[in-house]
C-alpha cells in the first residue's frame, strides 16, 4: 500500500478476478510503454498472459509479428521495411 496507494485487498481482488476470468486480457498503450520500469513491467505481464493460460486463446492475448515481417521504423543499417524474400512471393 505503501508503493501504489492501493489496498491490499484489491490488489488481491484484482488479482483473483483476472486469474478466474476465461478468457481474459490485459493490453498496455504508451502510459505503460513510458513508465521508468517498462522492460520488468511488460515481462511482468507477459508472465501473467502465460501463467494464467491466456496466450495465445480467442480472447486473451496473442503476440503477433508485422505482416510480412515488414518494419516500418528500422533502425539505420537494418534491412530494409520489406524483406527480400517477402518481395519475391
Amino acid at each position: 500500500e505503501e508503493i501504489t496507494g492501493v489496498p491490499a485487498g484489491d490488489i488481491a481482488q484484482a488479482a483473483r478476478l483476472y486469474a478466474h476470468s476465461k478468457p481474459a486480457s490485459i493490453h498496455w498503450g504508451v502510459p505503460i510503454d513510458m513508465t521508468p520500469a517498462v522492460t520488468p513491467l511488460c515481462q511482468a505481464i507477459a508472465a501473467l498472459w502465460a501463467l494464467t493460460g491466456n496466450l495465445d486463446v480467442p480472447g486473451g492475448n496473442v503476440i503477433s509479428r508485422f505482416a510480412f515481417d515488414a518494419v516500418a521504423y528500422a533502425l539505420p543499417g537494418a534491412e530494409g521495411v520489406i524483406k527480400l524474400k517477402n518481395k519475391e512471393q
